[in-house]
C-alpha cells in the first residue's frame, strides 16, 4: 500500500507475524460471552500486519471480550469476539459478521474466530507494533484505523492467512507458498528453486515471502468483490502484482480449492519389429509431486524415465522397482508439460503407464 507499512508480515514458528516480539494473548473471560483460546502456550502468532509508529495511545492490557456465532445477512454464521471496552461493541458484533460473511470464501470460513479489539489492546494479543496477525483458526485485528491503515484492509489480509490455512498445495504447506492454483501461477516453486522467494521468512526476505504476496492478492480479489478498486499494494516484489489471470488462480483457490492429484493411464505395446521407445506428452498445468508408473508382464524389464518438455531434458529416472513393475516420484516445478519415455527391454509387450500429478 503506497505510503503504509506493510500489512501481513508473518514471523515466528506455526504461522507468521512480522512482529517484533509476539506475545500469547491472554484473555479474561466475561459474563456475555466465553472468550475463545486464542493461543496455545509457546505458539506464538506467526501472520501479522503491522504498523510504524502509532498515532494511539497503546498499552498491554487484555482484552474481555463479548459475542459468539452470529448469523451474517449472507446468511453464514461467523464467530465474532468483540473487545467489551467499545460502548457498541453488540453492533460492532453484527457489524463484522456482516463483513466476514460477505468475503469470497468457502468452508473455512466457519472454521476461524474473529476477535475485534482496540488499539490500545492489540499488543496484548499480537505484537507492540502489529496491526493484526493470524495464528490457525484466530484473527485479531483492530477496529481503529492506524498509522493509514483501516481496519478493513487488515481483516481482508489476515483472512487471507486464514484461506490459505485451509487449503493444500501438497508437497508443500499453502499456509507458508500459497494455494495451489495460484503458487502455480506466479512462479513459486521455480522461484524458490532461483532463490528469489523465501517462504516464511518474515525478516529480511518478507517482501519475497509468497505468504504475504498471497494475503494480498486475496485482499485486492476481496475489494474488487465488494466494488472497491482494489489497486494498492506496496509489501512485496513487483512480480507478484496480481494480473488478471492471478485474480482468477485466487478465486479459484477460494471456491473451488484443489483437494487432490488426478490419475490419467496410458496403454500401449511394444511390437517385435517396431520402435523399442515409447513417448507420451503429459500436460502438467500445477506444480507438485507426480508419480509415474510403468507396469509389465513378468519377464520384459522395460525401463521408464521423465524428461522435459523438449524431450531430452532429463528429469527423473525410476527409484523403485519390481519384476512388473517402475515406479518414478519427482516434482513438477514450472514444468507446464512433460515426455514419459519407456524404453523396450528383451522382450516386446504391452504396458501400462500411470500418471498421478496435481
Amino acid at each position: 500500500m503506497s505510503g503504509k507499512r506493510p500489512l501481513g508480515l508473518a514471523a515466528g514458528l506455526v504461522l507468521g507475524c512480522l512482529l517484533v516480539a509476539p506475545f500469547l494473548l491472554q484473555q479474561r473471560e466475561t459474563a456475555a460471552a466465553p472468550a475463545p483460546a486464542l493461543a496455545r502456550q509457546g505458539v506464538p502468532a506467526r501472520h501479522g500486519t503491522v504498523g510504524a509508529a502509532q498515532p494511539v495511545a497503546r498499552h498491554a492490557g487484555a482484552a474481555s471480550l463479548v459475542g459468539g456465532p452470529v448469523l451474517a445477512r449472507s446468511g453464514a454464521t461467523v464467530d465474532v469476539h468483540v473487545s467489551a471496552s467499545f460502548p457498541d461493541a453488540a453492533a460492532r458484533t453484527q457489524r463484522w459478521a456482516d463483513f466476514f460473511g460477505a468475503l469470497p470464501h468457502g468452508d473455512e470460513l466457519s472454521t476461524v474466530a474473529i476477535v475485534v479489539v482496540t488499539a490500545a489492546e492489540l499488543p496484548a494479543s499480537c505484537s507492540a507494533e502489529a496491526l493484526g496477525c493470524y495464528r490457525p483458526g484466530q484473527l485479531i485485528f483492530a477496529d481503529e484505523v492506524i498509522d493509514g491503515v483501516s481496519p478493513e484492509e487488515v481483516a481482508r489480509h489476515e483472512y487471507g492467512h486464514h484461506v490459505a490455512e485451509s487449503r493444500l498445495n501438497t508437497p508443500w504447506p499453502a499456509l507458508d507458498w500459497g494455494p495451489k492454483r495460484w503458487a502455480t501461477a506466479v512462479d513459486v516453486c521455480p522461484d524458490v528453486q532461483s532463490g528469489n522467494a523465501f517462504p516464511g521468512d518474515e525478516g529480511d526476505h518478507y517482501t519475497q515471502n509468497p505468504a504475504e504476496a498471497w494475503a494480498e492478492a486475496y485482499r485486492i480479489l476481496a475489494e474488487r468483490s465488494a466494488g472497491l478498486p482494489g489497486d494498492t499494494w506496496s509489501i512485496v516484489v513487483g512480480k507478484y502484482y496480481p494480473d488478471e489471470a492471478m485474480l482468477a488462480a485466487v478465486k479459484l483457490d477460494v471456491l473451488q480449492p484443489w483437494t487432490a492429484p488426478t490419475t490419467r493411464r496410458f496403454k500401449a505395446a511394444f511390437a517385435r519389429r517396431g520402435k523399442r521407445q515409447w513417448d507420451k506428452k503429459v500436460v502438467t498445468p500445477l506444480d507438485g509431486t507426480i508419480v509415474v508408473k510403468l507396469t509389465m508382464p513378468v519377464g520384459p524389464r522395460h525401463s521408464v524415465a521423465l524428461y522435459a518438455a523438449d524431450g531430452r531434458t532429463l528429469i527423473a529416472r525410476s527409484t523403485a522397482f519390481t519384476s512388473t513393475s517402475r515406479t518414478i516420484s519427482s516434482t513438477i516445478c514450472g514444468q507446464r508439460s512433460v515426455v514419459v519415455r519407456v524404453t523396450r527391454g528383451t522382450t516386446p509387450t504391452p504396458f501400462t503407464v500411470a500418471v498421478t500429478a496435481p
